[in-house]
This record gives C-alpha cells, sequence and structure tokens, in this order.
C-alpha cells in the first residue's frame, strides 16, 4: 500500500494540471484505482502517457498507471494469498476444536447426572 500511495503522489505533480484532487482509492478488481475529483479530466487523462482511464463516474475520473496496475496486482495477490492462509487457519481450529468434543459430552452428561441427583436429595429432604 505504501508502493500505491507513492504512486498516487507521484501522479498527483505529474498529471495535476487541470485534473484537481487526485485520491487514491481502493477497487476490488484493479486492487487500486487513482480518482479524480474532476469528471471533465478523462479526455485529458487519455492523452497522458501510461495512463488507463477505467470510468468517469458522478464522484470522478477513475483511472490507473502502470506501476499503480502492479501495486494493485500485488496487493490482490497478498489478499487472496491471505484469505488462503486464513481459510487453513480456521479448518484447523475446528479440526481441533472436534477433538474435544466427546470429553465436552462426557461432561455434559456427568453434570446432567449430578444435577438429577441433586434433585432428587433435595426433593427427598
Amino acid at each position: 500500500e505504501a508502493d500505491a500511495e507513492r504512486e498516487c503522489a507521484r501522479a498527483s505533480r505529474t498529471l495535476a494540471a487541470g485534473l484537481g484532487d487526485v485520491r487514491l482509492e481502493a477497487d476490488r478488481q484493479l486492487g487500486f484505482v487513482l480518482r479524480t475529483t474532476s469528471t471533465n479530466a478523462s479526455k485529458e487523462l487519455e492523452r497522458a502517457a501510461g495512463v488507463v482511464v477505467h470510468s468517469v463516474q458522478r464522484n470522478g475520473t477513475h483511472f490507473t498507471t502502470a506501476r499503480l496496475r502492479e501495486c494493485g496486482e500485488r496487493a490482490l495477490e497478498l489478499q487472496r494469498e491471505y484469505s488462503a492462509q486464513q481459510s487453513e487457519l480456521v479448518a484447523r481450529a475446528v479440526e481441533t476444536a472436534q477433538t474435544y468434543l466427546p470429553v465436552f459430552d462426557a461432561c455434559a452428561e456427568a453434570v446432567a447426572r449430578v444435577d438429577a441427583l441433586a434433585s432428587l436429595a433435595h426433593a427427598a429432604v
């Protein structure tokens, strides 16, 4: 993310003329995109070398640079790796918890017996 922020600062300095504010935003498909607050900047951005305009919306123009696409791809790859490792860890935790199930069943049965005997003892008094 630090590389993406540096690229945002570089793009902001390089492309700032007439674009307004340039902001870095997360994107589910691309990882990161840059967004200008100006919706009229798409033509100027399309003429700039190394810039790809992805969409023009009410909140601004979304675009990327080659370096930002690399950062975004790396971030998405790391996110996928993180999710895979997290799923594996959850599966192992569930597997470990399942080994305690017989112990908890036996404990619950013992508590139930003690409860029943205590109730009978209380009723007998």
